[in-house]
Formats: structure tokens, sequence, C-alpha cells
């Protein structure tokens, strides 16, 4: 008896302008069957199977799942049963809609929340989270997740703390071209009793030598451009955990060239009144509720 197929590649191959991501490949995965894709960095493993996914739509070729093509049909339509995660933040879910459905993350109206109510619900979260959202990755209970960069270094040094080189890990991080970007601040409150020392403790982070050490004990990229620089262009031996971190950001989350316009790749999230934070609240609640 033959094995059904499960899943087809026909001839498939994916450009973005003049570059070929993949070229014109073809495969057959059968029912019960386990199949690797392996390859080094930018050979298209991740493209092929956002291809899959339906989160990428193939320049020429067909996805054929279970027999029919599925080309054009959005991730939520397709019977692949992935595990996804979003991010526990009513205003971080919102942005995602938008970039989604080709709008800004920072603009606003009832429409635009009716919108990102009907692409939510149309995914079956498997769990939305903060820590727990790379933790899951990691162990292998999600397949894909809606993270921070420094969420996704942070899964990186998780591996690397059980035995394994960055080569041997082969976790994937997409980046759209519109990302998102959350910009940390300190606030003191009006009735604060130390307010010299809370105005010491900011100075003190905003001097570009304290905040690239920090950044180098978190994980995270500091807003400081000075600092930031420091970090990606590190040079020390391979041992070094800084080094590692500067290795994963400027493989992933490379620095704009100089002659770039835009200076940083991210859009920071704009403050919206409090009465449209409710609203965005309410709708993220009726994405959960149903």
């Amino acid at each position: 008896m033959t094995n059904k197929v499960i899943i087809e590649l026909d001839q498939v191959s994916k450009r973005f302008d003049d570059s070929v991501i993949v070229n014109n490949i073809s495969l057959k995965i059968y029912e019960n069957e386990f199949i690797t894709l392996l390859g080094p960095s930018g050979c298209g493993k991740t493209t092929t199977l956002r291809m899959i996914g339906g989160f990428e739509t193939p320049s020429s070729g067909n996805i054929i799942i279970e027999g029919k093509v599925f080309n054009d049909l959005p991730p939520y339509a397709r019977p692949n049963g992935t595990r996804v995660g979003m991010y526990n933040v009513s205003r971080y879910a919102y942005a995602v809609s938008n970039i989604y459905n080709g709008f800004n993350p920072n603009e606003i109206n009832n429409d635009l929340i009716d919108l990102a109510f009907n692409t939510l619900i149309k995914t079956d979260f498997t769990e939305w989270g903060f820590d727990t959202l790379k933790k899951g990755i990691v162990a292998n209970n999600l397949d894909l997740a809606f993270v921070y960069t420094g969420d996704f270094l942070d899964m990186l040094y998780t591996k690397m703390d059980d035995g394994y080189s960055l080569e041997e890990i082969n976790f994937d991080i997409y980046i759209p071209d519109d990302t998102i970007a959350f910009m940390d601040f300190l606030v003191i409150p009006k009735k604060a009793r130390h307010v010299n020392i809370a105005h010491e403790f900011i100075n003190f982070m905003l001097d570009p030598n304290n905040a690239y050490n920090n950044a180098s004990v978190v994980g995270y990229a500091t807003p400081l451009q000075n600092a930031y620089n420091r970090i990606v262009n590190h040079l020390g031996d391979e041992d070094t955990w800084l080094n590692s971190w500067a290795y994963a950001n400027l493989t992933y989350y490379p620095t704009p060239k100089e002659d770039d316009i835009i200076k940083y790749k991210g859009t920071p999230l704009a403050n919206f009144e409090q009465a449209w934070l409710d609203k965005i609240n309410t709708m993220v609640n009726n994405v959960k509720a149903n």
C-alpha cells in the first residue's frame, strides 16, 4: 500500500526582487514521515517553511497540501496544526495585526480595531505569554512565537548553556521590513521621596558606557546608538559571551548601513490615548474569550 502524500512542493521558487532565495525545489512528504531541512544560514530553509505555512507566497510552482493547491491561502486556512504563541500585550497584538494587513502599527481607528479582531480570531493561539514563549520554543512546545529580538537571543543562550554551539542551533527568526519596538522609559512618581536618587539612577543608565555594560548582561539592545554600536562591533575571543551576543545581532538583526535613510530597524510604538487603549484591551480580551 502506497503511503499518502501529505505535503508536496512542485517546482517551487521564491524571489525577493533580483535575489533567488528558493530555486525550483520539489519535495514530497508522506504521512508519518519526519523530514529535516539542513543547510547553512541563508540557503532558504525558513523561506520554504514559511511558504508551506502560508506566511510567504511562492513566486512560481505549487504548494500542495493533502492534494489541494494552497499557494494563496493564509495560515489560518491551512490544515497544519502550527502551535503559535503571541506576546501577551494588547498593544503589541494590535500592532502585529496592522503590519500583517499592511497598515502602520501606530495608526488607530475603530475600523482597524475591528480588523484586528477578525485577524487575530482566525489564529488559534496556543499561548499568550511572556518569558514562557521563548521557553516554549526551546522545549519544542511551540512552533512559532511573536517575541522581542532579545527573547530570541535568550533562546540561543539557553541552548548554548545546554552545550550546543551556535552552528548547531537551528532556531530561525523572521524580522519583517516594518518591525515594531518598545522603548523602555523610567518614570519618577510625583510623590517620590528621593527624587534626587531617582535622577541619579536615570542619568547613570543614560551614560553609554553603563548602557553598554547593562545590555551585555541582559541581552537586549539599548536605544542609545553609541552603546548599540559598541555591542555589535565588539571583537573578542570566540568563547566570550558578549561576542556571541554580537554575533547573533549581526547575523539576525544587522545594523543598517551608513547611507540608509532609516538609522535603526524598527518602528517605535506610539502612545495611544487611554480611550483607544481600553478599546484595544477589550478587543484582545474578546479574541481570547472566543
